[in-house]
């Protein structure tokens, strides 16, 4: 799992990417009204990304 600190406002940068929950937690901590913390698997594709493509397309993204 990996953990990715992102802002919130602007043009909704990666602050960092953690391997350690703690850590992008006490990031997070900095400012949680200006930072959002994501947690993803890595080598996989977000599902909450591409709910919007028809299924096909997301099963061909999935097998890229």
């Amino acid at each position: 799992m990996v953990y990715v600190v992102v802002d919130t406002k602007g043009a909704g940068r990666i602050v960092g990417v953690f391997g350690d929950a703690a850590r992008a937690a006490r990031v997070l901590a900095i400012d949680p009204n200006y930072f959002r913390l994501v947690e993803l698997e890595a080598d996989t594709i977000n599902p909450a990304a591409v709910d919007w493509l028809p299924a096909a397309r997301r099963d061909e993204l999935r097998s890229a």
